[in-house]
């Protein structure tokens, strides 16, 4: 944006004189009077106002006729998008980053790859831990990136509609890599991760999920289907991010409170990492779990379904205030959103094993 030097200048002179007045008392808030200033002063500050608006006036023509360059320019400065309301503000086509920059250019997230000097068709994310920036490639975008204003995350343009939905996918359905996970939202994907024994189709409008070899899961309390319940609902993250509450947290949900606890994982973390500080993290919700319901007959998804549902709370506090009576409904603990109705559904299932404990 092009603003005359003379402008701070101007102003202040006006404001330096008007400025001068008497305090008036007993009035709320204080305002200031100001004293009836001589003809030949009203005068001079006139004049300073016109030459004001008359430079105002010849920089905005200026500025319209510089508007109608070529948006291809490639020259130190590139123009706002079309859709841009400040679409008269010239801005920085690149963003110019280094291994020893402390901070992400607009804070945590993905940044379109033309726009830090990367692939136009790639999707990057900047993470901070240690002190530094930290940068890696989401994924690379088949129908192009889009950028999005400095308070939200850039992305990939959505290739088409969910087939089914908003929920997660299994490549082959998307034509995809065949053994990962995605996650589809208005159509656009995230790439959920690797799933080592194949991926799970379900039917139209249920969520797919990563296969395990079997029912049980080593490190685990929760059997499988629970396990990638959880695990789809938190969904995977290699790099440290904030959640809401600007609380860092890695992998599936794993806290770095205080930051300090994380310094030693080595970043970005891979499935198996991340499972790993899943494992560890749930041992205190399964136990707390366990102590609530002592002395009742519950199966193992019913167990899982409070496991999953206390670790997604982040406290153990509803689990503890619950009575779990034989005529309870599940949709009372767990409620009737989305990740309600999931829980609901796993509760309900039935199984031959019961809860651990």
């Amino acid at each position: 944006m092009i603003i005359s030097k003379t402008v701070p200048i101007l102003l202040l002179a006006v404001t330096s004189v008007l400025g001068y007045g008497y305090r008036i008392d007993n009035i709320e808030h204080n305002n200031v009077a100001a004293e009836t200033l001589p003809s030949d002063v009203m005068a001079e500050i006139d004049a300073l106002i016109d030459k004001l608006l008359s430079t105002n006036s010849t920089e905005a023509t200026t500025t319209e006729a510089d508007d109608t360059k070529d948006t291809s320019d490639t020259s130190e400065y590139a123009y706002a998008k079309e859709d841009n309301p400040f679409g008269n503000i010239k801005i920085d086509s690149h963003i110019n980053i280094s291994q020893d920059d402390k901070w992400c250019p607009h804070g945590v997230g993905n940044y379109c790859g033309e726009y830090i000097g990367k692939s136009a068709s790639e999707l990057w994310h900047c993470s901070v831990y240690s002190g530094k920036a930290h940068w890696s490639r989401q994924e690379v975008c088949s129908k192009g990136c889009k950028a999005q204003p400095a308070e939200y995350d850039d992305h990939c343009e959505a290739e088409s509609d969910c087939p089914h939905g908003d929920g997660m996918y299994c490549g082959k359905t998307l034509n995809k890599n065949l053994h990962h996970l995605y996650r589809c939202t208005s159509g656009v994907l995230k790439d959920m991760g690797y799933c080592p024994n194949g991926c799970k189709q379900t039917a139209n409008g249920v969520s797919d999920y990563c296969h395990y070899a079997s029912g049980n899961v080593t490190g685990f309390t929760i059997n499988a289907l629970t396990l990638q319940k959880l695990k789809t609902h938190i969904g995977y993250n290699p790099n440290m991010n904030q959640k809401s509450d600007y609380k860092w947290q890695i992998g599936y949900g794993h806290l770095c409170e205080p930051y300090s606890v994380c310094q030693d994982i080595q970043v970005p973390v891979n499935e198996t990492i991340a499972s790993s500080l899943l494992s560890d993290d749930l041992k205190d919700i399964s136990s707390c779990v366990c102590d609530a319901i002592r002395g009742k007959s519950l199966t193992d998804n019913q167990y899982g379904a409070l496991v999953d549902y206390t670790y997604s709370k982040s406290s153990c506090d509803n689990i503890k205030s619950e009575s779990f009576d034989s005529n309870q409904e599940p949709s009372e603990i767990f409620g009737d959103d989305a990740w309600g109705q999931e829980l609901t559904s796993l509760w309900k299932q039935s199984s031959d094993n019961v809860a651990p404990c």
